[in-house]
């Protein structure tokens, strides 16, 4: 009986959150002449002015803080060094250190820069660090930057982090955005995750820009 109940308690928050999350994927998924026009939405708004703090691009500098940290031979040494400049970074500062790390040479030197710089700053000032952010991604065209700011925000604050990916603005940044937030969420707290994807709908879809 005992096991049971062990396996009961683990299942039961698994599997409602496995649902809620899996109705709202589906939620994300419209028909095609929708998906046209959205496109044609996107297209009319590319020229949007970007967020506060835009990064301006950066020429690699191979002899600065950071160039020197990545000289490391073996990945874990260059994660090392970076842990701890981003340490020694105040949050002032980290805005300017990760439009460094954009142009660094290996895809996942950017990615251990900003995994940490973005965590520590999502400690401090997690709306800054998302503007940061989100003007990285349209800078270089790639939606998936804000993700580190989500998940850092997520093991902190995960109730303002579930709303501030539902202000997203468009389908598929609040689609992503929420996935990584209730992923992390659910790693520490499955139940209240399961119970904030239950509170989502297709009528979230519909809020700010496609």
């Amino acid at each position: 009986m005992k096991t049971l109940r062990k396996i009961l308690l683990f299942a039961v928050p698994a599997f409602l959150f496995g649902t809620a999350l899996g109705y709202f994927v589906l939620s994300q998924y419209k028909p095609a002449a929708k998906n046209v026009r959205a496109a044609h939405s996107l297209l009319k708004h590319a020229q949007a002015d970007l967020p506060p703090l835009a990064p301006a691009p950066v020429p690699w500098d191979a002899s600065s803080p950071l160039g020197k940290a990545l000289t490391a031979t073996t990945d874990l040494e260059r994660a090392q060094a970076v842990n701890v400049l981003v340490t020694n970074t105040s949050a002032s500062k980290l805005g300017d250190l990760l439009n460094q790390a954009a142009a660094a040479p290996r895809t996942s030197d950017r990615d251990y820069v900003r995994i940490r710089a973005y965590a520590k700053w999502a400690a401090s000032d997690p709306q800054k660090a998302l503007d940061h952010a989100r003007a990285a991604e349209q800078l270089e065209g790639d939606n998936s930057v804000s993700r580190y700011v989500f998940n850092a925000w997520a093991e902190l604050a995960p109730k303002d982090a579930f709303a501030a990916a539902q202000a997203m603005d468009t389908q598929s940044r609040r689609a992503g955005a929420i996935a990584n937030v209730l992923g992390t969420w659910a790693q520490n707290d499955p139940v209240a995750a399961a119970a904030a994807a239950l509170t989502l709908s297709p009528a979230d879809d519909n809020n700010g820009g496609q």
